[in-house]
Parts: structure tokens; sequence; C-alpha cells
């Protein structure tokens, strides 16, 4: 078992292509997680986005319901 890892070792080859797969293989995940943070971050975007839109409308209703309490209040004839 020595005489194998001494080998392996001393066998910079070796040693090289076995870095580079474990490399590639690290590169490979970290791709994939990446991937999907940026899927997930796209998916936020549009929920934000379709929340902002339904908070503009909301407020253009109580900007609408105010002017129209506003205009009773200072309309005594109604």
């Amino acid at each position: 078992m020595l005489t194998l890892l001494r080998n392996f070792l001393t066998n910079t080859r070796s040693l090289e292509a076995s870095l580079h797969a474990e490399l590639r293989a690290m590169e490979e995940r970290l791709s994939r997680r990446m991937f999907v943070i940026e899927q997930r971050l796209d998916a936020n975007e549009q929920a934000l986005r379709q929340l902002g839109h339904k908070v503009a409308r909301l407020e253009g209703r109580a900007s609408v319901l105010a002017a129209r309490i506003a205009n009773e209040e200072n309309d005594p004839a109604e």
C-alpha cells in the first residue's frame, strides 16, 4: 500500500492528471450550482416584478378612493 502511495506521489503526470480531473469535477459542480442559482434569481425577479405591478395597482386604487373621500368631504351638497 505504501509503495502504491509512493509511486503515485512520485509520478507527477499521474498526480497532475488526478488533480486536473478533480478540478474539472469541481468546476462542473459549481457550474450546475450557478445555473440553479441563476434560475432562482430569474424566478425571484419575475415574482418581484409582479408584486411591484400589484402594489402599483393597489396604490392607484387607494389614491382614487382618497380623492373620492376628499371630494365627498368638501362637497356638502351630497
